[in-house]
C-alpha cells in the first residue's frame, strides 16, 4: 500500500478498487489506518540513530570542522599545480556557456581578440 500510495500517488478509494481487483476485501477505513501506521514506521527508521549515522557520514565535510592546519598543502607548488588546472577547467565551462547561450556575440568577441594579436606576417 505505501507503494501506491507515494510513489503511484494513488487515493485511498484508488487503492481499495486496486486491492479489490487483487482479490483482497478490505475496508477504506482500514486502508487509512494502514497507512497511517506505514507512515509510523517511516518515521521510526528515519528516527534510527545508525541509520541516521550512516546517512550523516555520507555529508562528511559538511559537518566536520577542519582546522587550519589540516588544510593547508603540503606540497604547494603541487597545489598550485592543481589550483591552475581546476581554474583552466571553470574558464573552459565558462567559454562554452558564453558560446551556447550567445554564439554570434562570442565569435565577435573572438574575432576581435585576434585582430589585436599581432601576427607575423
Amino acid at each position: 500500500m505505501g507503494i501506491l500510495r507515494y510513489r503511484w500517488h494513488r487515493s485511498i478509494p484508488e487503492i481499495h478498487q486496486d486491492l479489490c481487483n487483487r482479490g483482497i476485501l478490505i475496508a477504506q477505513r482500514t486502508i487509512t489506518h494502514l497507512l497511517a501506521r506505514y507512515e509510523e514506521l517511516v518515521a521510526l527508521r528515519l528516527m534510527d540513530h545508525a541509520h541516521l549515522r550512516e546517512r550523516l557520514c555520507s555529508l562528511g565535510s559538511r559537518l566536520y570542522r577542519f582546522s587550519g592546519t589540516e588544510l593547508r598543502p603540503a606540497e604547494i607548488t603541487r597545489w598550485r599545480t592543481l589550483r591552475k588546472e581546476l581554474d583552466d577547467r571553470h574558464e573552459a565551462r565558462r567559454q562554452q556557456y558564453r558560446f551556447r547561450k550567445a554564439p554570434e556575440r562570442y565569435l565577435q568577441a573572438l574575432t576581435e581578440q585576434l585582430l589585436k594579436l599581432n601576427l607575423p606576417t
